[in-house]
């Protein structure tokens, strides 16, 4: 065995055994990410809850009337926060802190959805098929 060999079959076995050892302990989770459950179809997307949020008159269908209202109402609450004098326009210095503080959230938002994966029992395996 050569020397490049060695250190291939050593490098595989410790990245292996290190993944096996996460597993096992429950650390490496390979369930949807929070928030992105799996629809009744199967599908990945967006959790029901959201599609209920915007389908305000409970129809069983988003209009583009019902997304644009959605979406409007997150724009103007964004608006309204990096707006610090709230004076209805947005400075140059106010976009840069609204966009760092924008940043901050989403990172404490991942950190928080990272942190629940951790605790959140793992998935059980996969059921080979026959």
């Amino acid at each position: 065995m050569t020397k490049r060999e060695l250190i291939l079959l050593t490098t595989t076995i410790l990245f292996a055994s290190t993944t096996a050892g996460l597993v096992l302990q429950g650390k490496l989770h390979h369930g949807p990410r929070p928030g992105f459950e799996h629809g009744p179809d199967g599908k990945k997307g967006p959790r029901p809850d959201f599609f209920a949020m915007m389908d305000t008159n409970k129809d069983g269908f988003v209009t583009r009337d019902e997304m644009t209202a959605h979406q409007t109402k997150r724009l103007e609450e964004m608006f309204a926060t990096v707006d610090t004098d709230k004076d209805g326009r947005l400075t140059k210095d106010e976009m840069d802190k609204g966009r760092e503080l924008m940043r901050a959230k989403w990172k404490a938002k991942m950190e928080a959805e990272r942190k629940a994966a951790e605790t959140a029992p793992a998935a059980p395996a996969p059921v080979p098929a026959q």
